[in-house]
């Protein structure tokens, strides 16, 4: 963070538990995993942060955290201004059941101008209700933000791009010039996935 502060997010649940042919390859996993109560687990369950102000060094108590998401990544980083862009799935403060491997649902994008304590804004990026994850991007000398993340991997195999401005999340809705959401860059089969009105898809290889 511009004070120097680092933030940490991770999220627990009990997948593993429930993935047993991931236990079965992974010995030393399920090891640490029978030594811990089933209180503890529980206990831990959900998304949580923590606060350094020494670079690293010590780490503040676990705090609940409001963003909430399931058991995949989210994307944040700095914007030119100093504000935060965060991609996550559902809506910030949603709360997930974290009790198995939970459906990758709904991408949305906010906004945070000190340095995280609140967010703002909430941009609709994908609204199908499964197979959305691993959300990455970087920020263009313009400001604006490209995104990319993939759906249903396992079969389309899609890897989609979206180009969003501060302004259009804190509008909740596109309202910049080149903005664009849900863009095809590749996928496994040609075929035109779920679209809301306005969003462009392109070809396999434009």
């Amino acid at each position: 963070l511009a004070n120097g502060e680092l933030v940490l997010f991770w999220f627990t649940s009990l997948a593993f538990h429930e993935y047993r042919d991931v236990a079965k390859a992974h010995p030393e996993y399920e090891k640490v995993y029978n030594s811990i109560s089933d209180d503890a687990k529980r206990a831990a369950l959900g998304s949580w942060a923590r606060r350094s102000t020494d670079g690293g060094r010590t780490w503040s108590e676990p705090v609940v955290s409001q963003v909430g998401n399931p058991n995949s990544r989210l994307y944040c980083t700095k914007l030119r201004n100093g504000h935060l862009l965060m991609v996550k799935h559902g809506k910030m403060g949603e709360h997930f059941e974290q009790k198995g491997w939970l459906p990758r649902r709904e991408l949305r994008a906010f906004v945070s101008d000190d340095e995280g304590r609140t967010w703002k804004g909430d941009l609709l990026l994908d609204e199908r209700t499964k197979g959305l994850s691993y959300p990455d991007g970087d920020v263009a000398a313009d400001g604006s933000v490209y995104l990319t993340y993939d759906c249903d991997r396992m079969r389309a195999g899609e890897i989609l791009v979206a180009h969003i401005t501060e302004q259009d999340v804190l509008a909740g809705k596109l309202v910049s010039e080149g903005s664009y959401l849900r863009r095809v860059a590749s996928s496994r089969t040609i075929h035109r996935p779920e679209t809301a009105s306005g969003m462009e898809v392109l070809p396999l290889g434009a």
